[in-house]
C-alpha cells in the first residue's frame, strides 16, 4: 500500500502470494519465527516432524554460561556434560543405567567398555587392559616385573598347580 507524505515508522505487510523478501535490517518477531516444520520462539527452537541437523562449512560450539549440555529424549533427561570446577563431567541421568563406550571392530559394533553404574562404576572391558605405568588394585602394586604388596599378608590360591619359575 503507498504512503503519502511521511515515510511511516512501522510497516505492516501482508503477503497475498508466493513472495520472497530482501531485509537489511533486523527483523523482529515477538510471537516467533515459523518455517516449513521449525517454529522458533524466545528461547525454544521446535521441530515438528524429521531429524533436526545441524550442519556448518566450520566448527560448532556450544556456550553456555550456566556450565551444563543437558541430553533429553521425550523431555526425559539420559545425560548430561557440565563443567564443576574446570573438571569436565560426563553423567549418566537415570538411576543404575550404564555407560558404555561403543566402536566398530571390523565392521561389527563392540562395546568397549561399560561402566555399571548400579554396582558403583564397576568397569568391564571387552578386550586387554594396557597399563604402561603399572596398576594398583587395593594395596597390591604390580609395575612391570614386580609385584608389592604395601601391608599384610599376601595369600595365593589356586585350584591347579602353583608353578614359580
Amino acid at each position: 500500500m503507498p504512503y503519502i507524505g511521511k515515510e511511516p515508522a512501522n510497516i505492516i505487510a501482508t503477503a497475498v502470494d508466493t513472495t520472497t523478501g530482501d531485509f537489511s535490517g533486523v527483523v523482529t518477531a515477538n510471537a516467533g519465527i515459523k518455517v516449513d516444520n521449525i517454529t522458533i520462539d524466545a528461547t525454544e527452537v521446535d521441530l515438528s516432524s524429521g531429524t533436526f541437523t545441524i550442519d556448518s562449512a566450520s566448527d560448532i560450539t556450544l556456550d553456555a554460561d550456566g556450565g551444563a549440555v543437558f541430553f533429553k529424549d521425550g523431555g526425559t533427561e539420559f545425560a548430561r556434560i557440565f563443567n564443576s570446577s574446570s573438571d569436565l563431567i560426563l553423567k549418566s541421568a537415570i538411576s543404575d543405567q550404564d555407560m558404555k563406550f561403543q566402536g566398530n571392530d571390523g565392521g561389527s559394533a563392540v562395546n568397549a567398555l561399560i561402566l555399571d553404574m548400579s554396582d558403583a562404576g564397576a568397569a568391564s572391558f571387552n578386550g586387554v587392559v594396557t597399563a604402561n605405568a603399572g596398576v594398583v588394585v587395593d594395596n597390591i602394586t604390580i609395575d612391570g616385573t614386580e609385584i608389592d604388596l604395601s601391608s599384610g599378608d599376601l595369600t595365593v590360591d589356586v585350584a591347579g598347580d602353583l608353578i614359580l619359575d
